[in-house]
């Protein structure tokens, strides 16, 4: 409550803050330390880049996926919505894990792996911290931090993972929505045309990239999904979208339909 009313920062920024400003790990910060720190980062700028001047680390102007790793559990031990899960930290991970995909998806515009002051002050993302402060329903937050939207997510990946190692390769992900993919789609995908895998290991997508993959596949209305499919479907990677790439796209789609029996659209 003191964050908020005197520095006008959501609640769920205290522990960031707290880190940035004790740099040393004592566990505790003086008043100085504290003027010192405001007066030199954020004093006298919108609340939107104070809170980016927190996330952030020292000496950068960008935000990396660790950067909120002290917000989301700090939120896994304060929300209410979310004190059942507690007593599941693999659920609590996987839950971690989603909510930094979901920001990165919607805030990261460059495919870097950073995300920008700018496009961090344009996002509603701080507008979302706040409302967190006051809604115990977790599943009302639908930006970002819905359990719900999480457990969908989890349970896809899961039923695809055959051996549950976290990781799925092209024959496992080619059954997603009941082998609703064709052949090129899921090749492009697993060359990592549309968006370069954060799995290590050759091969194989992890959870973390099912997630990018499956926000695009749910709701393509999206810029970060409109550029996805784009370059799904730009089959030679020339930035166009030709005649014959479309009719090639189409072709397999027809092929598919025809095998299944349904009425094909000419």
């Amino acid at each position: 409550p003191g964050m908020q009313t005197i520095c006008r920062l959501p609640a769920y920024v205290n522990g960031t803050l707290f880190r940035r400003i004790d740099s040393m790990r004592t566990g505790s910060i003086t008043f100085d330390k504290f003027a010192s720190y405001w007066t030199s980062n954020i004093k006298d700028t919108d609340v939107k880049s104070q809170v980016f001047s927190v996330f952030k680390k020292p000496q950068r102007d960008y935000i990396e996926r660790e950067d909120f790793e002290i917000l989301v559990q700090e939120m896994l031990q304060r929300h209410p919505g979310l004190e059942f899960l507690k007593a599941t930290p693999e659920f609590q991970e996987r839950y971690a894990e989603t909510v930094v995909e979901r920001i990165f998806y919607n805030l990261e515009k460059n495919n870097d792996g950073r995300i920008t002051q700018r496009d961090f002050v344009k996002s509603n993302f701080v507008d979302v911290l706040q409302r967190l402060e006051q809604e115990e329903d977790i599943n009302q937050i639908l930006d970002y931090f819905s359990y719900e939207h999480f457990y969908v997510l989890y349970c896809k990946f899961w039923e695809l993972d055959s051996d549950h190692d976290f990781f799925i390769n092209k024959e496992e992900f080619s059954r997603y929505g009941n082998f609703s993919l064709t052949h090129r789609a899921v090749d492009q995908i697993f060359n990592q045309v549309p968006r370069r895998f954060l799995s290590n290991r050759p091969g194989f997508m992890g959870y973390k990239d099912f997630i990018w993959f499956c926000i695009s596949e749910e709701d393509k209305t999206t810029s970060t999904a409109l550029e996805y499919w784009f370059r799904v479907m730009d089959l030679d990677n020339d930035q166009l979208l030709s005649v014959f790439e479309l009719e090639e796209l189409y072709a397999e789609h027809v092929t598919r339909m025809e095998s299944l029996g349904s009425e094909v659209v000419q």
